[in-house]
């Protein structure tokens, strides 16, 4: 009489574990795909686009490349988007593509094909590492993110040639991506591409220093390998080290950048390296741009901003829909931030 109702616990638990591993993965793979040719080998990358991408391009003045999160939900970073795009009256004129970086389980819930890249987990893929070949899902190719990103900024910048701006926004792990891939990539980011970071867990440093209070940059004690990639420039991986520490802060300096976030935000990743600059991600976006402020001088000011949304916790639909949001992505509306081009007052 013990014995059953202990299988019966035993079975619950399973049962339990069951639907967290199913809800781990991926809810919906992009419906259609972006394909390139690298080093002989097909790819093929889930995307959610409101266009085909071979269709005709007259007419089109923008194109957005927007980033999902942790939870690879791509579909609602795209449909966010779409829809903003729409109640603007620019879905006709404006380009909207989301690709869709997936892990291991992903690839493994949907019995996706062999043409399709995945990582070992989220920090692979947010930080450019290379994609994953194993046994039981080999691949003829690994590659970086960041060099699937260089493929569609290429792309784009070859098909579409006459249009006015390309917008790469992101969110949370999709920030992070883009504020390393800004200073990684080889790409010539003409005055046509800005970068909109929204919202990440930590950032990219250029030096060994960081903030602490009230106003000053020191080395901080008791965290080991706080500088080490993807925190700083130690110990790059493949991408960023065919870069170089000077180049990637040589470009990261010219990257057109805006930099949202909600006042409200006070959550993010609590490891050691994240938390030396700062105690959540509000704390550490307005940390990051006082440390350009500091690293690069107020010229940065002329290239990059910061807005700071009220009222605003870490949700990417309200941050890109907000004023601020929308004059960030299509400069439409108003925002004071950034049509006076003032830094928060908090930094000061």
């Amino acid at each position: 009489m013990i014995i059953r109702p202990k299988f019966n616990f035993i079975l619950f638990i399973f049962f339990i574990a069951a639907l967290e591993l199913l809800e781990a993965q991926v809810d919906v793979i992009g419906n259609k795909f972006f394909s390139i040719n690298y080093e002989d080998s097909p790819i093929s990358i889930p995307i959610f686009s409101n266009m085909d991408l071979n269709d005709d391009n007259l007419g089109i003045n923008k194109v957005i490349i927007v980033v999902h999160g942790l939870n690879r939900n791509a579909n609602d970073y795209f449909n966010s988007i779409d829809g903003i795009t729409s109640s603007l009256g620019l879905q006709n004129e404006t380009h909207i593509i989301a690709p869709q970086f997936l892990l291991l389980e992903d690839i493994e819930y949907w019995s996706l094909g062999s043409t399709i890249p995945y990582w070992q987990n989220n920090t692979g893929w947010m930080t450019g590492n290379q994609s994953l070949s194993t046994t039981q899902h080999p691949r003829d190719f690994q590659i970086s993110s960041f060099a699937i990103m260089d493929s569609l900024l290429s792309y784009f910048l070859i098909q579409y040639a006459n249009i006015e701006e390309i917008v790469l926004v992101s969110n949370s792990a999709g920030g992070q991506l883009q504020n390393r891939y800004a200073g990684g990539s080889p790409i010539n980011f003409n005055e046509k591409i800005k970068f909109i970071i929204s919202s990440p867990s930590s950032f990219l440093y250029f030096d060994e220093n960081r903030y602490e209070y009230p106003d000053s940059w020191t080395l901080p004690n008791g965290c080991n390998n706080y500088n080490k990639y993807k925190y700083g420039l130690d110990e790059l991986n493949n991408y960023m080290n065919i870069a170089g520490e000077d180049s990637i802060i040589a470009r990261y300096q010219k990257r057109r950048v805006t930099y949202l976030i909600g006042d409200l935000d006070d959550g993010g990743t609590t490891d050691c390296q994240s938390m030396v600059q700062g105690q959540h991600r509000l704390d550490r976006s307005i940390n990051y741009y006082n440390y350009l402020l500091h690293y690069f001088s107020q010229e940065i000011t002329n290239r990059q901003n910061i807005i700071i949304i009220p009222n605003v916790g870490h949700d990417h639909g309200e941050i890109f829909n907000s004023p601020c949001g929308r004059k960030a992505i299509f400069d439409l509306g108003d925002c004071q931030q950034i049509d006076n081009l003032t830094a928060p007052s908090a930094l000061f």
